[in-house]
């Protein structure tokens, strides 16, 4: 071997660094039959059985295994865990890992690491079924299921009942050399010739508990691992009822754990880390059931065995498996609103199934099921040394004393709940104003670390990627009347679109403190200057705290890059040109929708360990576009369509590039504004509470009151930063020309389904399209050939009424890509003033359909 590939010269370093990246492509190679959990590849042994004894951290390589009778080995990195799984040397697994070592070694005369050894091919399960109970014409089991080809003769064996004591089946046991166990279980079992026999074959699953007929007795249950250990504590505690589950540690989830529903459990668990797993996975099943401690000082895997071995009495059982309240209550005494005076993180509560965290070095909120609180995820909430302050062991810290108290300290605060988890932004805290800006919270205007932070709502902030805030002086009334002046330079069709654009602008930097967030639709042709608005005034004056996004980009992008944050979006080129823009458009529009009430879009997403995080959206949107993909009411009372007209005014545009020169295009001015909103977040949240109910009075419908209200008070708010008075309010609005913008009969769902069917194109028999409005004008006067064209196409007219099928084929085509796509049109129709719900009748020669019909002279 050359000296450069000598041990003590081989970078080991190196190689996992540049192979971590592909851990979990090398990982499921290398154990082929574990699963993914988390952050971790979990499996049975080093062989890759399944289980949950060996664990590798796919983040940092780190790896633990405790297959070996409950012996853990543990290793740093990915070419150590190759070394462990080959059972060779470092240096040949890493030969092994990185080729080029690999073809150098091998030059050199050193052999290549071995390759895995073949599996031994699986046997297929035979086809055979285990009956419960066996009967009573059974004999005894042979002789010969007692005695093992390698290891001998049984040591031990149990019988499994049913709570009426009827026989299930035995568990045998058989001692190795090497002083591990094996079990052979043992059930009476029918073939698929009806032949029946005793076999050495599992219970069938969901596999019975062992100590059924013993549920009849009152009290707590109790759980060991183990027959052994089982029958051991029934002999200290003669009365009580001591059951365990077959299989061993890595056969929980196997069993049927339903008998122990409502009833009180308490679990011994081993004292070694495989039996801490195995209570937790026991608790996972029976939530409500507590897991006692083993005492200190005890040798690895100490059980209720080596309990009465020692001459245990019941009362000194009876004070580890419940122990007096005194010791809990002090111990719990110490944790203050979720905090251990001792442990760098914050208990946030449970949901019923999992338990949250929030540790101080990540400031991230960190959900754990029951089972996964070991020692690689405890380490992700607090330090090693911090644990061994906490709960101290001879050989390290407890682990499962760790996991039982964060537990039972978790399930004793109030339930977690997801809304209180807030990303960046600006927030309305009790009676504080919160800028979240990532790194650190700017809290009534001063700097607050966020870990220091005392919420008056319990709120949790989680760090983020850091937004530049301002310690200047704050825009003033006449420089925020300047951002109105701006926005009504723009050539907007409407002379009252500008101040909303303000207001809209104004409002955004702080939309996460406001019960209603408004959108806007910026819409014109080309040339009219949207995309200079985009880049000229609306990106600048937002900064990085606006999220920028294009037409191609998704409901579910969208979702996941906001996450908790209270941010703006500018959604440029929204445009739907086809049958998949349009779906995608229709998601990004509902959930803009959603993200407009106070309580914001509530979005749940999957975690890799089987659980879910659920994040609230609190974003604005402004979407820009030649044409609005907003067409249902839902959508056009949230969302405000202001129309840009394509101009010649070069004098107009001259002073719009001027002003914005000396506004949005000067970021000293552009801070003080943002500034300005934040530091007046509170009284500007309740003068647009004032301003939407001025704003209803003159629109008469509460939700477009909270739209135009809400954008109105931030334009004003531009200009004042006082509480305003409900009469200034009306004043205010009073003044403004808001006729373009008020909810008409028209915005119905039902009107605008009426009005997409009339606008329709229906190809007739020479190939002319002629719309579908036409076609109804003309067979009202009388025109047959108009009504049989109407036939054909789901419609016919009678008496000044319109019939419209409920289902037809043509229908359908021309409600595809719409809201009311799949028959639903009907459903719309049958909700206009006069509507009818017609009998059955003939559309046409092929066609009987039941219907809606309308009074053609309402909508003449």
């Amino acid at each position: 071997m050359s000296a450069r590939h000598s041990k003590s010269t081989v970078d080991f370093k190196a190689v996992n660094e540049r192979v971590l990246a592909s851990a979990e492509t090398l990982v499921l190679s290398w154990l082929p039959g574990g699963k993914r959990a988390g952050a971790e590849w979990v499996c049975g042994d080093r062989n890759g059985g399944p289980g949950r004894s060996l664990s590798v951290n796919l983040h940092t390589g780190m790896w633990s295994d405790f297959s070996l009778d409950g012996k853990g080995t543990q290793g740093g990195d990915l070419v150590s865990l190759l070394a462990h799984i080959r059972g060779c040397t470092q240096l040949e697994a890493a030969a092994e890992i990185d080729p080029s070592l690999a073809r150098s070694l091998n030059g050199n005369g050193r052999r290549p690491a071995p390759a895995p050894a073949p599996q031994a091919a699986r046997r297929p399960v035979a086809d055979w079924t285990p009956i419960i109970p066996v009967p009573d014409t059974a004999p005894e089991p042979p002789a010969w299921l007692s005695v093992h080809k390698e290891h001998g003769p049984a040591v031990a064996s149990w019988q499994y009942r049913t709570q009426d004591k009827s026989l299930i089946g035995y568990m045998i046991r058989f001692n190795r050399e090497d002083s591990r166990k094996d079990y052979r279980p043992v059930t009476w079992c029918e073939g698929p010739d009806g032949k029946q026999e005793w076999r050495a074959q599992a219970f069938r699953e969901p596999r019975p508990l062992y100590g059924l007929e013993f549920l009849h007795r009152d009290g707590p249950v109790y759980i060991c691992e183990g027959e052994k250990a089982t029958d051991a504590l029934r002999r200290i505690l003669p009365d009580a009822c001591v059951m365990t589950w077959p299989g061993g540690s890595n056969a929980v989830a196997k069993a049927d754990w339903s008998p122990l529903a409502g009833r009180d459990v308490i679990i011994w668990p081993d004292a070694d880390e495989p039996g801490t797993r195995a209570a937790l996975a026991v608790q996972q099943r029976i939530p409500r059931a507590r897991i006692a401690t083993p005492p200190a000082g005890k040798p690895k895997g100490w059980d209720a065995a080596d309990a009465f071995e020692e001459g245990w009495t019941e009362q000194r059982v009876m004070e580890l498996l419940e122990p007096k309240p005194e010791p809990i209550e002090t111990s719990a005494a110490r944790v203050v609103d979720g905090r251990h005076p001792d442990l760098p993180f914050r208990m946030l509560g449970t949901d019923g199934e999992r338990y949250y965290y929030f540790p101080d070095s990540k400031l991230k909120t960190v959900s754990l099921s029951p089972l996964g609180h070991v020692k690689l995820n405890l380490f992700s909430l607090a330090p090693d040394d911090a644990w061994k302050a906490v709960f101290p062991k001879r050989d390290g810290f407890d682990e499962g004393a760790a996991a039982n108290a964060l537990m039972q300290w978790n399930a004793a605060l109030p339930a977690f709940n997801p809304s209180r988890v807030r990303g960046r932004g600006c927030w309305i805290d009790g009676g504080d104003v919160v800028f979240h800006a990532g790194g650190h919270l700017r809290v009534n205007g001063k700097t607050v670390d966020i870990r220091h932070y005392t919420s008056p709502t319990g709120a949790i902030y989680e760090r983020g990627a850091d937004i530049p805030t301002h310690d200047g002086p704050l825009a003033s009334n006449m420089e925020g009347a300047r951002l109105i002046e701006l926005c009504r330079l723009l050539p907007l069709e409407r002379p009252v679109s500008g101040l909303l654009l303000a207001g809209w602008v104004y409002l955004a930097v702080i939309c996460g403190a406001m019960h209603w967030r408004p959108h806007l639709w910026v819409t014109g042709t080309a040339g009219s200057g949207k995309s200079w608005t985009a880049a000229n005034i609306l990106a600048p004056l937002l900064g990085e705290i606006g999220l920028s996004a294009q037409g191609s980009s998704t409901e579910a992008g969208l979702r996941g890059e906001l996450k908790c944050d209270a941010r703006p979006v500018i959604f440029d080129e929204a445009e739907s040109e086809d049958a998949v823009g349009q779906a995608r458009m229709a998601k990004v529009i509902e959930f803009a929708r959603q993200s407009s009430s106070g309580s914001g879009a509530g979005i749940l997403k999957g975690t890799a360990t089987g659980g879910s995080v659920k994040y609230t959206a609190h974003a604005a949107f402004l979407f820009l576009s030649i044409g609005v993909a907003a067409v249902r009411a839902a959508d056009t009372s949230r969302i405000t369509v202001l129309n840009l007209r394509k101009s010649d005014d070069r004098e107009n545009f001259k002073q719009l590039q001027e002003l914005c020169r000396e506004t949005a295009g000067n970021p000293e001015w552009v801070a003080a504004i943002r500034a300005r909103a934040i530091t007046n977040a509170l009284t500007i949240r309740k003068n647009v509470e004032v301003f939407s109910a001025a704003a209803a009075t003159f629109t008469g419908d509460r939700r477009s009151g909270d739209q135009l209200g809400t954008l109105l008070g931030g334009a004003w708010s531009l200009m004042n930063t006082q509480p305003v008075t409900p009469e200034a309010a009306r004043d205010y609005v009073a003044k403004q020309d808001l006729s373009g913008f008020l909810p008409e009969l028209e915005d119905s769902d039902e009107s605008q389904c009426y009005s997409h069917l009339m606008n329709s194109l229906v190809t007739l028999g020479h190939g002319m399209r002629v719309p579908v409005g036409e076609l109804v004008a003309k067979a009202k006067g009388g025109d047959r050939d108009a009504q049989a064209d109407l036939k054909r196409n789901g419609m016919k007219v009678e008496a000044d009424r319109l019939w419209i099928a409920n289902r037809h084929p043509q229908l359908e085509l021309l409600f595809r890509d719409t809201p009311w796509a799949g028959a639903k049109w009907g459903q719309q129709f049958a909700r206009m003033p006069g509507a009818q719900k017609m009998p059955v009748s003939k559309f046409g020669s092929m066609c009987t359909q039941r219907s809606v019909s309308i009074c053609l002279k309402d909508h003449d």
